[in-house]
């Protein structure tokens, strides 16, 4: 009976993975609450796996956690995600993980979850030491599998390598692996260079870019991550190549949604102000490197937008932030970027303009958008905006100076009376 310690903070979702944990047959031998108990757990009763929230309250978060127990104790572990950031995601995927579970997830989904981990590591340790069972422990893995000879055929697949690629080994065995293995550029949908192919002519472990698709036979497109090795026999001749891969369409999607979060506003869908300073960075850069291609910031803020929301309520406000920002999106260009920095404030980055005079007809049109009222639940808003413009072209270093200026412009707009805008240009 496999042995699990479960490292979560969260009482109610330890309770429930324990109790899922035991209903389908392992052991829970602890369940802690952070990086330091998990530590002492795992020396204590030394368990087959360990499964690891990501966040932990305390010091160390689970990434950290899961990289001594593994460096220490050599302990595998799996992920367990809600919510986490880029960085955070990046860390944890170098942290050599051997799955990772989305919450909330189903008693099934651990159990697989955990079998596959398990079985992995097995597999590390017996092929360190009995290479000639490959095969065998190729058979019982929990990750789709598929081996080749040193003319490309097909020599071997498992049922989950038939469920991915929608072949049977039967008809496969024999075939050129292009047939059955179609690979593509997840962004791009062209063609992509075989692991199994590269691992043959280069004799090392290979892995496929970010971002591949697997086109099965019935046409279905799945996100998958993989690793390629070659086989050899005895006498340390490369005989073939094995590949392990996985449908990773689901970790996937989590990953874009919680990109997508870490870059984009959530009530309107606009860029926030980490992408837009990192947009406007890369403006920077290309002006600094090549003194070409002329920027501006334009920013704007609502006037009397606190007493739209005391009067009329933040629901009604928040509608109206959505309505102006697809408003002010229609005005501009396809190279031009909006964003929502925060509360009524929005930031246009305007690209390869001329001069301060080109600018400024931006910013009139975006000024035009807002001269038809809004109407809302029957009410009819009349919205205006104190705006700011700062012309890229004052030996800026960095982005954050840009925003800074257009920033203070739009205070001395809104100290103005409002609905006008102010410039610095040099």
């Amino acid at each position: 009976m496999p042995k699990i310690l479960v490292v979560e903070d969260e009482r109610v979702v330890a309770w429930d993975v324990q109790e899922a944990l035991e209903k389908t047959g392992y052991q829970v031998v602890a369940t802690v609450a952070s990086a330091a108990a998990a530590l002492a757990a795992v020396r204590e009763h030394q368990p087959d796996l360990v499964l690891m929230d990501i966040r932990l309250a305390g010091k160390q978060d689970g990434v950290t956690a899961a990289e001594n127990i593994y460096q220490r104790f050599g302990t595998p572990i799996i992920f367990l995600t809600a919510h986490a950031d880029q960085e955070t995601l990046t860390r944890a995927t170098a942290a050599s993980p051997f799955g990772y579970l989305v919450k909330p997830f189903q008693a099934e989904q651990i159990h697989t979850a955990i079998q596959v981990a398990l079985q992995r590591y097995r597999l590390e340790q017996e092929t360190k030491t009995a290479k000639d069972q490959v095969t065998d422990t190729l058979r019982s893995l929990g990750e789709a599998t598929i081996a080749i000879d040193l003319a490309g055929r097909i020599t071997f697949m498992n049922p989950v390598a038939e469920t991915l690629t929608g072949w049977q080994q039967a008809d496969a065995i024999g075939q050129s692996v292009d047939q059955v293995l179609s690979l593509l550029d997840g962004e791009t949908l062209a063609s992509v260079d075989y692991s199994l192919v590269g691992a043959l002519e280069q004799n090392a472990l290979v892995k496929l870019p970010e971002n591949c698709l697997l086109l099965d036979k019935n046409g279905i497109a799945r996100y998958i991550g993989d690793t390629a090795t070659p086989i050899t026999n005895q006498a340390g001749e490369v005989t073939g190549s094995v590949m392990v891969f996985q449908d990773i369409s689901d970790r996937k999607r989590v990953e874009d949604e919680l990109s997508r979060n870490a870059f984009y506003d959530g009530l309107t869908g606009l860029p926030n102000r980490s992408l837009f300073l990192d947009r406007l960075n890369q403006s920077l850069k290309f002006y600094k490197q090549r003194g070409i291609g002329v920027f501006a910031v334009v920013y704007l803020d609502l006037d009397e937008f606190k007493e739209i929301n005391a009067s009329l309520g933040h629901l009604l406000g928040d509608r109206l932030l959505v309505e102006v920002g697809q408003r002010f999106t229609s005005s501009l260009r396809s190279c031009d970027t909006i964003a929502r920095l925060g509360s009524n404030q929005f930031a246009v980055l305007l690209q390869n303009i001329r001069d301060l005079s080109e600018a400024e007809l931006c910013t009139q049109r975006l000024q035009a958008q807002l001269i038809e009222s809004f109407v809302l639940d029957e009410q009819t808003i009349q919205v205006t905006a104190s705006i700011g413009i700062a012309l890229g072209q004052r030996g800026y270093k960095r982005s954050e100076e840009v925003l800074r200026d257009a920033d203070a412009m739009m205070y001395q707009a809104k100290q103005a009376g409002g609905n006008c805008y102010r410039t610095v240009a040099t």
